[in-house]
């Protein structure tokens, strides 16, 4: 795994990641669903990053990356969406967040 470059993360598969126009950031534990979804907004001609984890989702943001919509799994039987809301919420407290579940 190569170390993570400012703007950048070894497990996305989008770069760059995000755009001055339009960046999502998905995390959900459903892969087919994510895969869907990354595709539609991509389609639209915007960025979408995807991760499975809320930890990663996280990461992302400590790197520095900056989204202008976030979606959330809430499904705690893959983390904690709480406390991952409130360190969004400390990273970026404007980013608009949608929880799915």
């Amino acid at each position: 795994m190569r170390a993570p470059q400012p703007g950048s993360c070894s497990r996305c598969d989008s770069e760059p990641i995000g755009t001055p126009e339009f960046g999502a950031l998905l995390q959900d534990h459903d892969g087919t669903f994510l895969s869907d979804l990354s595709a539609r907004i991509r389609k639209k001609g915007f960025s979408a990053t995807t991760t499975d984890s809320q930890d990663h989702l996280i990461a992302l943001l400590e790197l520095g990356n900056r989204f202008h919509l976030i979606l959330l799994d809430l499904d705690s039987t893959v983390g904690d969406p709480i406390s991952t809301l409130k360190a969004l919420r400390q990273i970026d407290p404007e980013v608009a967040v949608v929880g799915t579940s």
